[in-house]
């Protein structure tokens, strides 16, 4: 498959980054990689970063939290991706937080302390937990999973792009998406979701109405295709539409409970799991309850975050 430009992409993908890294320190991980051997899908990895970790000055148009609450939703599962696994590898005290061990399997998370890896199958992870943070071992290590599927589904977001691509009215129009929604309506025609959006300090939970989905809508969980009538009221799912008005040509800075979505038109849905959903809510915990470090020599607590990582020489 013919590796996409970054301009390329981030003409039909706008999405607000989930970790508060600074511009230089996003340009410091670009020039990393610019000094390693080539990779296979380096060029893929190096979007990621640009695309999802070079914090924006306003929250983009369609990037949602999800509402949900953490362990009551029920989800019947389709598609998917089978043979992940994140299991807990144990916990170690440090000064006021504690080290949680995720081991995986078939699963790396891209992330900006793995990105540069010579080990692509990584299968450890860390993260550092505050000591007053309500997360449980549980959760990180459900969230590591989430973490697995939303690296597994790189190549399926970007064949959805190919495909969508195919369509001329799609060309320059579709704005990004959704990442996790909870459906409260939905019929052959129209979809109606709730969902929170971070502002300033708080999070607004609101509910819109898309009256317009396309005749040719990709609908999918995981690496599987579905119809339409798959998606259920009570799913959490992400979405992408095809823009016009301030929702395109503002579409790095409008409010999501601004847009005006009878004017707009439902390209993609797709179904999110548990996991995956977990990982999207909790990542509003990222950088203030815990963050995924690595182990390093230099640090007393035996273990760096991804600022300390790339200050040092690697």
């Amino acid at each position: 498959m013919k590796e996409k430009s970054l301009d390329e992409l981030l003409k039909h993908t706008h999405t607000t980054p989930r970790h508060g890294l600074s511009v230089e320190f996003t340009n410091r991980v670009i020039h990393h990689l610019n000094r390693q051997p080539q990779q296979s899908r380096l060029s893929y990895m190096k979007e990621f970063l640009q695309m999802k970790l070079i914090t924006k000055p306003a929250i983009a148009l369609a990037t949602v939290v999800a509402c949900v609450a953490i362990g009551g939703t029920s989800y019947a599962a389709v598609g998917g991706w089978n043979g992940i696994q994140a299991l807990f590898g144990g916990e170690k005290k440090v000064d006021n937080a504690r080290i949680v061990t995720v081991n995986t399997q078939n699963c790396t998370i891209t992330s900006a302390l793995n990105i540069t890896s010579k080990d692509k199958q990584q299968s450890t992870y860390y993260y550092k937990v505050i000591n007053d943070s309500k997360l449980t071992n549980d959760q990180i290590v459900q969230m590591a999973r989430g973490e697995c599927e939303d690296s597994a589904n790189s190549q399926t977001s970007f064949d959805v792009t190919s495909e969508l691509n195919k369509n001329p009215l799609n060309q320059d129009t579709v704005v990004g998406d959704y990442t996790d929604s909870l459906v409260t309506a939905v019929n052959s025609s129209s979809i109606s979701i709730e969902s929170d959006v971070p502002t300033g300090d708080t999070i607004k939970t609101f509910n819109q109405t898309f009256p317009h989905i396309d005749p040719q809508v990709i609908v999918y969980s995981g690496a599987q295709r579905l119809a339409l009538s798959d998606i259920h009221v009570g799913d959490h799912v992400a979405l992408s539409y095809r823009a016009s008005g301030d929702a395109l040509r503002n579409s790095e800075t409008i409010r999501p409970d601004k847009v005006d979505t009878s004017a707009q038109v439902v390209v993609v849905i797709a179904k999110n799991s548990p996991d995956r959903t977990a990982a999207v809510n909790y990542q509003k915990y990222n950088g203030k309850e815990f963050e995924q470090v690595t182990p390093c020599s230099t640090d007393a607590s035996g273990f760096c975050t991804a600022e300390q990582y790339y200050s040092q020489k690697h």
